[in-house]
């Protein structure tokens, strides 16, 4: 082998060292490159999503990573980006975390049924709507209200950040063709100079109106003459739907009624075989017959008072007086049905006269007076104490002066304290 082959195959040597070294050099640069960590420049979380994991937001494995300080519950609950920076072995990285609303909201429809003339908000078909943001809740298309029927409505439903959600559901418009209900009318019978109370007991419903009107035709009575007399009662509802129920008062003169306390005696046996019986105590009895009183007798302002039987045996049987009706009926029923009572009557001072009893009870005597009162506070006068009835004199002294105030001679001692 000459020099110059010598030469050649140094150089050739030289050259595959250098490249040897350069390759090496280039393997060692690219392994040390891609052992760096690579971050996100972001990451996007849903509205209600919970955090992610810090090494969410590394390309690669890195194994282990931590947030330096992870974003609060605040923030993650409210739209926006918010800067994180990342721990992961001993070098620090920054990315971001933005915060988006894009789920549409969940809700449920229900129909509605409406009346003719009325309106609705869209809402009113919502029986349930979730949604993290804030919403509204409007028509596609607002319903006609006056068009009678079944007809489709569409709801939208839109967050604040443009996610929307529309549905169906159905209105129906409804007509009222109900007439109003009249009830309480009766034949009445009255007393010749009776104020007569036509609309005392008489009430009104309809299924859509809460008020509907009431007209009394009375132009057939005429109060001084005897005999029967048509009364046309007339009910009207907001819509138009009228209805009508007819009935008769008939004004008698009582003063040439005779009574026999067998008479008296038949019409309260009448009526205490339906309201009381042998297994009742005293006090149920007591108390069935005051409510039977109270509520079967009709307040008419007039009553004729020449004799208090004559008084029970025409209330028993029309069903109307005044206090002087009330006392009697009561003072009948009460003795009839084996209890001890005595009348009493307002002093004679005030201006107006009022009738109730003492009945005795277990060995003391209570007041007992079914006839109503109109003012005032509500007062059942039910066996009631002397301190009762005074205070509500005292109470409605304004209105009614001495309403219980009696003079107590000669009668028995009321009960000081209240009904056991």
């Amino acid at each position: 082998m000459n020099t110059v082959q010598r030469r050649k195959i140094g150089w050739i040597a030289a050259i595959m060292s250098g490249a040897l070294v350069l390759v090496l050099f280039l393997v060692m640069t690219i392994s040390a490159i891609d052992s760096k960590p690579s971050v996100k420049r972001k990451i996007v979380l849903e509205l209600g999503e919970p955090l992610p994991p810090a090494v969410a937001f590394f390309l690669n494995d890195i194994g282990e990573a931590d947030y330096i300080e992870p974003p609060g519950s605040e923030q993650l609950e409210r739209i926006g980006s918010h800067s994180v920076e990342l721990r992961a072995g001993n070098k620090t990285y920054n990315s971001v975390l933005e915060v988006l609303d894009r789920t549409p909201p969940e809700a449920e429809t229900i129909p509605r049924s409406i009346w003719m003339g009325e309106t609705l908000e869209a809402s009113g078909f919502i029986s349930r709507f979730s949604d993290l943001s804030p919403v509204t809740i409007t028509y596609e298309h607002v319903p006609d209200f006056t068009v009678p029927g079944v007809q489709k409505v569409r709801i939208l439903i839109a967050d604040d950040y443009g996610n929307k959600t529309f549905l169906t559901s159905e209105l129906t418009v409804l007509t009222d063709t109900q007439a109003p209900v009249i009830s309480g009318v009766k034949e009445r019978t009255v007393y010749m100079g009776d104020t007569v109370l036509y609309r005392d007991g008489i009430t009104v419903t309809d299924n859509r109106d809460p008020e509907p009107v009431l007209s009394i035709d009375t132009s057939k009575v005429n109060p001084s003459a005897y005999g029967k007399y048509e009364i046309v009662y007339i009910a009207t509802d907001r819509d138009g739907n009228s209805s009508t129920v007819r009935t008769t008062v008939k004004f008698i003169e009582p003063r040439d009624l005779s009574v026999t306390q067998e008479d008296l005696d038949r019409y309260s046996d009448q009526i205490l075989d339906k309201i009381v019986n042998p297994e009742m105590t005293d006090k149920q009895r007591l108390r069935s017959i005051f409510d039977w009183i109270a509520k079967s007798v009709t307040y008419t302002g007039y009553a004729s008072k020449s004799d208090w039987r004559k008084g029970a045996y025409l209330g028993l049987k029309f069903r109307t007086g005044d206090c002087f009706t009330f006392y009697a009926v009561s003072r009948a029923l009460l003795t009839r049905a084996g209890y001890e009572c005595v009348p009493v009557e307002r002093v004679a001072s005030a201006p107006s006269r009022h009738y109730w009893l003492l009945v005795q009870y277990e060995g003391e005597w209570y007041h007992f007076d079914p006839s109503p009162r109109t003012r005032g506070w509500e007062f059942v006068c039910f066996m009631r104490s002397d301190p009762d009835v005074a205070a509500y004199t005292e109470h409605v002294k304004e209105h009614k002066t001495d309403y219980f105030t009696y003079d107590p001679e000669g009668l028995p001692v009321a009960s000081q304290h209240p009904l056991p």
